[in-house]
């Protein structure tokens, strides 16, 4: 058995349960949970805005140590350190081979769900198919990456999921290029990192758009120009900075349909208008066939960013290495899993850009 944090109905509380594993497959990896970062999604998960069984383990972003492999497994071994990547991409698909793994369509069953139990003899569901908020969690092979970088654990933990996603996304999906001005609504996590990926590839202006205080001076003191929150004189503000065509790039990183349209009218015709955020399926955004049309906008998607492990992971690491994308100053580092209740209090607060837990570390109050 191990210990493991349970959401056993929609909006439920995050409780701390054990769980038994089963046994790795022939193509499973058992990881020890080294540090594992909160991620809105999770929330989002558990309070029934996205798909989810109950009950099930959060977590989806973090890094591990290899304890076992199935017989079949080849790409790491006992001893390595790791990411997770929710992704689980087969590898083998049309998408896969030709750098979109993100839209795997074999993806979903390599994220594996019924691998734990509870006492009670109810199956337990893994949050996208890595359940990393317990001291272990038994994955698919194709649910890790080799990590080698020598970034501690606390700062390995965030780039699974949120700092991975906003780098892609400016980098690859938006593709800002130097001169440019670009919008980010949600200075949430993955905002921050958007804001800061633009900074990095020479952005002329990058404006953050947030109604938390805290949130905006976050977004100022990791490199954003301008921050302002959501009122009636942003589309003055934006035109102000842009010559008053708009941003040649909107980044909409929250996930509802107000935001989606809010980023639509800050941008330029001809502009790029890239939805980051993960929105309701029940929360439709409207457009007119006209506007559509007339305004030559770029109306696009960016599932995690388009980031490929293989290709991404070592810029991006150099990124964090150099200073550029700077995460230690914003991260907020809970130690023992009994800490989940504080690391999501502090997630919640939004006074940090991250938030993570050590699952297997003492538990010992913050600072």
């Amino acid at each position: 058995m191990v210990r493991a944090v349970v959401v056993a109905e929609p909006s439920g509380d995050w409780r701390i349960q054990e769980v038994t594993l089963a046994d790795p497959g022939t193509d499973e990896v058992l990881v020890r949970v080294d540090a594992v970062g909160l991620c809105r999604t999770d929330f989002s998960l558990g309070g029934g805005r996205l798909p989810q069984r109950f009950p099930f383990v959060p977590g989806h972003e973090g890094v591990g140590t290899v304890v076992t492999t199935g017989a079949d497994v080849r790409r790491v071994s006992p001893g390595d350190r790791v990411l997770f990547n929710w992704t689980g991409p087969c590898g083998a698909c049309w998408f896969c081979e030709h750098g979109r793994s993100a839209l795997c369509s074999g993806a979903v069953s390599n994220r594996r769900t019924e691998r734990m139990t509870l006492p009670d003899g109810r199956k337990v569901q893994a949050a996208m198919g890595v359940g990393a908020f317990a001291e272990q969690a038994l994955v698919s092979e194709q649910s890790v990456v080799p990590f080698t970088s020598h970034l501690s654990d606390t700062v390995a933990a965030t780039l699974g999921c949120g700092v991975a996603t906003g780098y892609g996304a400016a980098s690859h999906t938006a593709a800002v290029m130097s001169g440019e001005t670009a919008v980010v609504i949600g200075a949430g996590g993955v905002g921050l990192t958007v804001i800061q990926t633009c900074v990095a590839r020479g952005a002329a202006r990058v404006i953050a758009v947030d109604p938390s205080p805290e949130r905006r001076d976050l977004a100022l003191k990791l490199g954003a120009h301008e921050a302002h929150d959501p009122s009636a004189s942003l589309a003055g503000a934006v035109r102000d900075q842009s010559g008053g065509r708009g941003a040649d790039h909107a980044f909409e990183c929250v996930g509802t349909a107000a935001t989606i349209r809010q980023a639509w009218g800050l941008t330029r015709r001809g502009g790029k208008v890239t939805v980051v955020g993960a929105g309701s399926t029940s929360d439709r955004v409207q457009f007119s066939a006209f506007e559509l049309f007339h305004s030559g906008r770029i109306l696009q998607g960016a599932v995690f960013g388009d980031f490929e492990p293989a290709r991404d992971l070592g810029p991006l690491c150099d990124l964090v290495e150099g200073g550029q994308l700077g995460l230690d100053g914003a991260l907020d580092v809970h130690h023992g899993l009994g800490r989940v209740g504080a690391a999501v209090a502090s997630f919640e607060s939004r006074r940090f850009a991250r938030t993570v837990l050590l699952p297997n570390a003492p538990d010992r109050p913050a600072g």
